[in-house]
C-alpha cells in the first residue's frame, strides 16, 4: 500500500517539473484527505497554501488523487466529483 507521505512524493514528481511560475511557488501540503481507495494530496502555490494569498488562488484546480494500490497519480475535476472529495474532506490526514 502507498502511503500518503509516498503519495507527496509522486504528485511533486509528476507536477513540480512543469508547474509555470507565474503560479507561484510549487508547493505540496504536509496534509490532505483520504477514502478507503486514494489519498487527496493538496498543491499549489506556497503563497497560497502557507502565506494565505488569495492572488495565487487556482480557482478551477483540480483534486489530485493518489490511488493507495497502485501510486497511479489522477487528476478530478471537483464539481463532477464533489460527492466523493466532499466525503474524504472529513477524513484528513498528515505527514
Amino acid at each position: 500500500m502507498v502511503t500518503f507521505s509516498e503519495a507527496r512524493q509522486f504528485v511533486a514528481a509528476e507536477l513540480a517539473p512543469g508547474w509555470p511560475p507565474r503560479l507561484g511557488t510549487f508547493h505540496v501540503s504536509p496534509t490532505g484527505y483520504e477514502d478507503d481507495r486514494a489519498w487527496c494530496v493538496v498543491v499549489g502555490a506556497r503563497e497560497w497554501l502557507v502565506d494565505g494569498d488569495h492572488d495565487y488562488t487556482i480557482m478551477d484546480a483540480p483534486s489530485i488523487l493518489v490511488d493507495k494500490a497502485t501510486g497511479q497519480v489522477e487528476h478530478l475535476s471537483v464539481i463532477e466529483h464533489l460527492d466523493r472529495l466532499g466525503a474524504m474532506w472529513d477524513q484528513p490526514v498528515s505527514s
